[in-house]
């Protein structure tokens, strides 16, 4: 339902995104991750139709986003990361105005709209403005507006950022609805457990570029042979370093003022080392050694924790 080939955008000299290609089928909840600056939002926009790409292309259900763009945007939802409602609107004055810009007849879309938002939770404020919305609310009313014209390709971007732990799951819950009817979902996040509990298939973006991607179960097989283990404090990050280098296999993949992370192969008997070394350490206030996971991968891959 979506197509991404070969995908590539350029500001002058800098490659925002370089050769990228991925698919997301009818049905399926697609994980776009990365760090901050690896071309995530540069290829939601391409896909948007907000930019046009340098090189490739992009379709939705088999139109170009940049020759058949009214036609893509037809079957097409997006959910940014910034509320799009309009504050002076009630729930329900939004959803139709929003649902009239996509052609939806009026009757349908008084039923549609008033099925949605019982839907999402807001059927009890669907008459008041939304300026008088909390940010969950925002929320939520933004998602029903993604979808008011029962789009077949969704785009998610970020769409628990800043949300209380109740609305985050209410949102969690009616993303697996919408793909569970046959939507195809491009999910942008900063959650890896989201992503683990969510999607089917993961890529990872970084430098502009695909590094990896496949199914959580393929993408676990990567990192089965690691451990993390994670130091924080004022320690000395030098001795540390030292006997990491020490170490057959061993990687510190991570290294700031706050936090030091250390892949170490399991089976080997390198984390007992490390815990050893880390107890010889001053100033050490926390010490774990985490489990592999989608975040262990991560790290590995682009060296550095997906932050918000």
């Amino acid at each position: 339902m979506i197509q991404v080939t070969n995908l590539s955008k350029s500001y002058g000299k800098v490659e925002a995104v370089r050769d990228v290609s991925f698919s997301v089928r009818p049905g399926e909840i697609y994980g776009l991750l990365g760090p901050n600056g690896a071309g995530k939002s540069t290829t939601i926009h391409i896909l948007s139709g907000l930019i046009t790409a340098s090189s490739g292309s992009a379709t939705v259900g088999g139109f170009d986003v940049a020759r058949q763009p009214l036609e893509a945007k037809q079957i097409l939802g997006v959910v940014p990361q910034q509320s799009i409602v309009i504050e002076e609107l009630t729930a329900l004055e939004n959803c139709m105005f929003f649902g009239a810009l996509y052609g939806v007849e009026k009757k349908t879309l008084r039923e549609r709209a008033r099925t949605l938002l019982d839907w999402i939770e807001l059927s009890d404020h669907a008459k008041k403005p939304a300026s008088a919305y909390s940010g969950g609310m925002l929320r939520r009313l933004t998602l029903v507006l993604g979808i008011i014209h029962e789009p077949k390709a969704l785009i998610l971007d970020e769409p628990t950022t800043g949300l209380d732990p109740q609305t985050r799951l209410l949102i969690l819950d009616r993303v697996r609805d919408i793909a569970a009817k046959g939507t195809a979902v491009l999910l942008t996040t900063h959650h890896l457990e989201e992503a683990e509990r969510l999607c089917h298939r993961v890529g990872i973006i970084d430098g502009g570029c695909i590094i990896k991607e496949g199914s959580l179960l393929e993408l676990r097989a990567e990192v089965e042979d690691v451990q993390l283990f994670s130091l924080r404090g004022g320690f000395a990050r030098d001795r540390l370093r030292a006997a990491v280098a020490t170490m057959a296999g061993a990687e510190i993949v991570l290294d700031d003022e706050h936090e030091v992370v250390v892949a170490v192969p399991t089976g080997a008997g390198q984390t007992t080392r490390l815990i050893e070394t880390a107890a010889t350490l001053d100033n050490v206030q926390e010490v774990a050694i985490k489990p592999p996971s989608l975040e262990s991968l991560f790290i590995r891959l682009t060296g550095r924790e997906l932050r918000e």
